[in-house]
């Protein structure tokens, strides 16, 4: 299994927040997050990581944390100017080695047991796995319906809640058959992975339902919670070191 953790956007959600250094790299305990979450990935076993990075996002900076931090099996790919998440998506999907990988953001933490959500996807030998919770008070609440007893994803993206099913919400969390994956995303026309790629990978999607912790920092007002209370992060991830 490889990764790829996505860092190519403005991050316009924090302001002037990343108006010096890219989301990603925002420090907490004067660590930058994208070295919890990498440290995180290695200490599970994934070697393999694609870190994408543009102009915007100000790349020559992450670069300069990749090459300082991590092996070689870490590497940054840059995006002159990137036009969507599905671009930046498909981008990073093609540079890893992996039949499958993990596709992920870098302004998320969760209480995860990955090994397990890996588990659960090569059994189904699914073309996609999306991390879900049922949970209340995630912001994007009833974006996906899935199958109560599969779990297959009946619908990705339902904001009309018209197909009948388990109500969820994504969580920036995902695994993917990366030959599958390529072939469906439309450089011409997609925006949004979620919306138009993963939806041409039906019906070989299923939930991997999560209701643990689960937080979004890209906002100011839940930036300064973390920032005030970072012991979060490695509760959950880790510490930013090799075990």
């Amino acid at each position: 299994m490889s990764a790829v953790i996505i860092a190519s956007g403005r991050a316009t959600r924090l302001g002037d927040i990343c108006k010096h250094k890219p989301k990603c790299l925002l420090p907490f305990d004067g660590v930058p997050f994208l070295r919890y979450v990498i440290f995180w990935l290695l200490n599970n076993g994934i070697s393999d990581i694609v870190v994408t990075g543009s102009q915007v996002s100000q790349a020559e900076l992450i670069e300069d944390e990749i090459r300082n931090n991590f092996p070689s099996s870490v590497r940054l790919v840059v995006e002159k100017y990137p036009k969507s998440t599905a671009q930046s998506s498909y981008v990073g999907v093609s540079q890893v080695k992996c039949r499958d990988t993990l596709l992920l953001t870098a302004d998320n933490i969760w209480n995860l047991n990955l090994r397990h959500f890996i588990e659960t996807h090569v059994e189904r030998d699914a073309h996609c796995s999306v991390l879900v919770t049922t949970r209340k008070n995630v912001p994007n609440s009833g974006m996906v319906k899935i199958d109560s007893q599969s779990k297959k994803v009946m619908s990705l993206w339902d904001s009309e809640n018209c197909v009948p099913g388990l109500r969820a919400s994504t969580t920036g969390f995902y695994a993917l058959r990366k030959e599958a994956f390529l072939r469906t995303v439309d450089l011409g026309l997609d925006l949004y992975v979620e919306r138009e790629s993963m939806q041409r990978l039906a019906p070989n999607i299923w939930g991997i339902v999560n209701n643990k912790f689960f937080y979004d920092f890209g906002t100011p007002e839940n930036f300064k919670k973390l920032s005030d209370n970072p012991s979060v992060i490695t509760k959950y991830f880790g510490e930013p070191t090799l075990n």
